[in-house]
């Protein structure tokens, strides 16, 4: 039996993995390759410092959703409903994971994640009870409470100015008609 492991083509191979293993020594790294991970790295830290800034963004589609949802349970559109309503809560999951702890003027922070858990299990726990149902008062109702939800929110962090109102008109030109 021969050894087919050192030939001469394995060699310099095996001689780089030898030096990378040893302490103290580097495997030698492609410049361009060096370089491009720094990009990268910049890259990531700059979108992270975007996306951490702020939380406008996704509260915009928050209330696009949630204000389509409103017309489209008046409407009894139940399946469209129940899309906005999983939208509205996939979006409001999203800026609490963006910022989970909101600074409040005049010092002091605020934790979201309490206000999100309370919201999904009461609010919208009830709208899609509601949806289910297709039971358009309770919708109504429920719909109602989860705006004082959401305004409690805002209080809490400083943008009680950001009050929610029942929305005089969809958000979406795409839908909204009775069948």
């Amino acid at each position: 039996m021969t050894n087919t492991f050192l030939t001469p083509q394995c060699l310099p191979l095996f001689v780089v993995v030898l030096l990378g293993a040893l302490p103290g020594t580097a495997v030698p790294q492609d410049a361009t390759i060096q370089s491009e991970l720094e990009a990268l790295r910049k890259q990531v830290e700059e979108l992270s410092n975007l996306a951490v800034r702020t939380q406008s963004h996704i509260m915009v589609d928050v209330e696009y959703h949630f204000s389509n949802l409103w017309f489209a349970g008046r409407n009894e559109q139940w399946e469209l409903a129940s899309f906005y309503l999983r939208e509205t809560d996939s979006h409001l999951r999203w800026t609490v994971r963006v910022r989970p702890v909101r600074s409040i003027r005049g010092g002091g922070s605020v934790d979201l994640q309490p206000f999100q858990q309370s919201i999904e299990q009461s609010g919208f726990a009830q709208l899609e009870s509601a949806i289910e149902q297709e039971d358009v008062d309770e919708f109504e109702a429920a719909y109602r409470r989860t705006l004082t939800q959401c305004h409690a929110c805002h209080q809490a962090t400083g943008f009680a100015y950001l009050e929610h109102h029942i929305p005089e008109m969809p958000l979406s030109p795409l839908m909204l008609q009775p069948e």
